[in-house]
């Protein structure tokens, strides 16, 4: 993640991100190649390095002005979201009946980008996949989750404490934006009430970092 921020900065410097775009869609069709047989344990890395990719370069990255370089290699998608196709593209491997490694890929990478584009959490296909995680109530995936949500929602909390002191230099109310959009609150809001229940499961569980983490998610 931290090198890919690296990356993120020496393209802004250079206002060429066309190599990190590029990088992304080689992945991603790396990916739906994958998606076409089981994995063993060779696609399986393979599948672990593609997903770490397309993850942290979403998260960083607006990849939506390189819109062009993704129609070039996917001549039949009809999308306007490079943050979509990543999410489309990596939500197969998050659910049964992929191994634990598979879905731990998947899940990552995919709250990697949901945290910088958070319309995402409301797909389906993205909280049907949490859901899964906490039904099953396997930590090292929940936490990975909780992770996603805790920074989002520190992001949106940053945003609003931003516009509150922007609204009182200026006498009047300013909506500042994060990358991915204007205002989630209705996304932060739709997500803590769809997902309450499992938080604040974990957080009463224990007193180890896990539950440590969803009292965080909860604080936020």
């Amino acid at each position: 993640d931290d090198l890919i921020g690296c990356a993120h900065t020496v393209c802004e410097l250079l206002k060429d991100f066309s190599p990190l775009a590029n990088l992304v869609a080689s992945s991603l069709l790396g990916i739906q190649k994958l998606a076409k047989a089981p994995l063993d344990s060779k696609r399986l890395n393979h599948l672990c390095a593609y997903a770490i990719i397309v993850g942290s370069v979403g998260k960083h990255c607006d990849l939506d002005k390189q819109l062009h370089i993704f129609r070039e290699k996917f001549p039949r998608w009809q999308g306007d979201s490079v943050p979509r196709l990543i999410v489309d593209t990596l939500s197969p491997f998050a659910l049964p009946p992929q191994s634990l490694e598979a879905r731990k890929a998947a899940i990552e990478a995919i709250g990697l980008v949901c945290q910088s584009w958070p319309r995402n959490y409301v797909l389906a296909k993205v909280y049907t996949a949490f859901q899964q995680v906490f039904q099953d109530r396997i930590p090292i995936l929940e936490t990975m989750i909780l992770r996603s949500f805790k920074e989002f929602l520190m992001t949106e909390e940053r945003r609003s404490e931003a516009g509150a002191a922007a609204a009182a230099a200026d006498g009047k109310k300013k909506e500042l934006t994060v990358m991915g959009g204007t205002n989630f609150d209705d996304v932060a809001s739709a997500t803590t009430q769809r997902f309450l229940k499992d938080i604040t499961r974990i957080a009463l569980s224990s007193q180890d970092e896990h539950a440590f983490l969803a009292m965080e998610v909860l604080g936020s």
